[in-house]
């Protein structure tokens, strides 16, 4: 009677005979290797944006206005954000250390006879509303208004 060992010499021994050959499994990496033209990365749920508009007026010391903002917001329209307003001019708008009111800064980078470019800016918020003013750092010396001011209301 043959042992075990001796069956699986006769074994390999007709596999190599006829051909066959014995696959041998290689480790996969991981990630596993993914053909770029077929692989769909998984989806990402991302917070749904709120387009934000308000609406208002402006007042700059020499005149006033109709005036209106905009930002995107992730969840829901307030006065802190980062805003652009209707003549193209970002405003950082943050809650100061009081509740009600705010602080922040504008950039008027594209205003040349301003020596200042960023003014820091001042307001209240109530609920969907909000006053901000920002004052010219130089007084107004420079050729710019002393202040330029928005009151809004969130839509």
């Amino acid at each position: 009677m043959r042992n075990a060992s001796s069956r699986s010499l006769l074994l390999i021994a007709a596999v190599l005979a006829t051909g066959l050959t014995a696959g041998v499994a290689q480790a996969e990496t991981y990630p596993p290797a993914r053909n770029a033209d077929t692989f769909a990365p998984p989806h990402v749920m991302a917070s749904p944006a709120t387009s934000c508009t308000a609406t208002g007026s402006w007042d700059d010391g020499f005149g006033t206005g109709p005036g209106s903002w905009t930002r995107t917001a992730k969840r829901r329209c307030h006065p802190p954000g980062i805003w652009t307003d209707a003549y193209g001019y970002t405003w950082k708008v943050k809650m100061g250390s009081t509740a009600g009111t705010l602080v922040g800064s504008v950039n008027y980078n594209n205003i040349p006879v301003c020596k200042a470019q960023v003014w820091p800016l001042t307001g209240q918020s109530a609920g969907k509303r909000f006053t901000v003013t920002a004052t010219n750092p130089n007084g107004g010396s420079d050729g710019c208004a002393t202040y330029f001011s928005y009151t809004l209301k969130i839509q």
